[in-house]
């Protein structure tokens, strides 16, 4: 399934809302025939942090992976990073599958969240001026 991104504010109807920092850019994960996204990628433009949602229904398709190329390729970025919860084995399993490779293991203070950083490089890109 093809997917397209169209540019979206920080707030989508209809999907679950998540803090999105205030210099993020953000796209609608489209398909075909279906008028409302089916989820959202963004990224934070001071530092490496990726945010992507897909709502449970269409899970399991590649559209998380398809959604992270095409924004690497659109952005003309290098690389993808992505801090993922190590409770959450749905989205470790799509970033291992989808290339990604973990490159460090944390836990954040005070709250104790454990997460695992993903990486995944595009060589061939380079950023555009």
């Amino acid at each position: 399934m093809d997917i397209i991104l169209k540019r979206k504010s920080k707030k989508f109807r209809g999907i679950r809302s998540f803090q999105i920092p205030p210099d993020a850019k953000a796209w609608g994960i489209h398909v075909p025939g279906r008028r409302k996204p089916v989820g959202f990628i963004a990224y934070a433009t001071r530092y490496p942090d990726l945010f992507i949602y897909v709502v449970p229904k269409f899970r399991g398709r590649g559209l998380a992976t398809q959604a992270e190329d095409l924004l690497a390729k659109r952005e003309g970025m290098p690389g993808l990073i992505a801090f993922v919860s190590q409770e959450n084995k749905a989205s470790v399993r799509a970033h291992k599958k989808g290339g990604f490779e973990v490159i460090a293991k944390g836990e954040t203070v005070p709250d104790g969240w454990k997460y695992f950083e993903f990486m995944k490089e595009y060589p061939q890109r380079r950023k555009k001026k």
